[in-house]
């Protein structure tokens, strides 16, 4: 595979994320840089200025029309994805570094962190037409939680998912925010990235602790455990094989003391039923801070702290090796029946 490598920004790239189709990958940088491409050949089509600081996170609706981002700057924005315009601005009471929007496009939240605090918006319907949003937009809830890296919705929208720097998964629930949330164990180390399959029935978290989990959506049950020689920002699974890739390597205030071949700065993909490493792609020259995959599963972006994204689209040799690996699995399993 033959990269197409994408200059995000001048500082390290936090956040890669394709819209519902996958036609357009957004980004966001260290640099307050938000740039928005075309997945297939990686065209700039636009950068979304605004922002004075770092920017962290960014989330888009269905359809496309509007896009959120989190910025370290204290501030929240919200932009209309056709002009670039910025179409609302919510200061925050800290570095914003998770934001999201419901499927059916009625709310949003903000996550901030250190200060931890998670605040919950209804989206005025003004805005999916392009006009700005001039008043003081209450919350409809704000709360304390737990010191959190990331946040995400549950499917349903009943539940948003924040990973806690303690390793523990929390779920709030929207409806009685202030109740106790639902608390699953799931790492030793923080908690980076909550990332959904296609069918949003299995999650896959990243932590610091080296290892990437896959958990059932709706039990909260651990399946499995992918088990890496490096901290882990950011994992993900295909939407059309059983795959998991796994992004991160050495802390970035390490990577001055080791050679770019020691410090794991690859995209390593696992087996997701054996839990087996099966292939990795260099490239990156520092910690790979986030990582994505195209919905159609054809094509992978991923970002790091050397400012720039790697936009890979599979060939087809890598669809012949799941071939492979599926019938691997099936002579194993003969012979284990066998042995019975």
């Amino acid at each position: 595979m033959k990269p197409l490598i994408l200059q995000g920004g001048s500082r390290p790239i936090t956040y890669v994320h394709y819209n519902r189709y996958g036609d357009l990958l957004f980004s966001c940088c260290k640099d307050h840089t938000i740039s928005v491409w075309w997945s297939d050949n990686g065209e700039r089509i636009g950068v979304f200025k605004g922002h004075t600081g770092a920017v962290f996170h960014c989330d888009v609706t269905l359809d496309s029309k509007l896009l959120l981002t989190g910025g370290g700057e204290y501030a929240a924005r919200m932009w209309e994805v056709r002009t670039g315009k910025c179409l609302l601005v919510l200061k925050a009471a800290g570095p914003v570094k998770a934001v999201g929007f419901t499927s059916d496009q009625k709310q949003f939240f903000i996550m901030c962190n250190p200060v931890n605090k998670l605040t919950l918006y209804d989206l005025p319907q003004s805005l999916l037409g392009g006009e700005v949003y001039t008043g003081d937009l209450v919350p409809k809830f704000s709360i304390n939680i737990a010191p959190s890296r990331c946040a995400t919705w549950m499917p349903f929208n009943k539940q948003i998912c924040c990973g806690g720097s303690d390793g523990f998964l929390r779920f709030y629930d929207t409806k009685t925010p202030k109740a106790e949330p639902q608390v699953v164990e799931a790492h030793n180390g923080d908690i980076m990235r909550v990332c959904f399959n296609k069918t949003k029935s299995l999650f896959v978290t990243a932590s610091k602790d080296n290892n990437a989990k896959l958990f059932m959506t709706q039990s909260k049950k651990l399946l499995k455990t992918y088990k890496t020689p490096a901290p882990v920002n950011h994992a993900v699974i295909s939407p059309i094989f059983n795959h998991v890739l796994c992004a991160g390597g050495q802390e970035a205030r390490d990577v001055a003391l080791k050679a770019s071949k020691d410090g794991n700065f690859e995209i390593k993909f696992y087996h997701m039923i054996d839990e087996t490493m099966f292939g990795l792609v260099r490239g990156h020259f520092g910690t790979v801070n986030t990582a994505a995959i195209h919905p159609d599963g054809g094509s992978f972006a991923s970002g790091g702290e050397d400012g720039f994204i790697r936009l890979h689209h599979f060939d087809p040799a890598y669809h012949r090796l799941e071939n492979k690996q599926y019938n691997k699995l099936i002579r194993s399993a003969g012979r284990k029946k066998s042995k019975k």
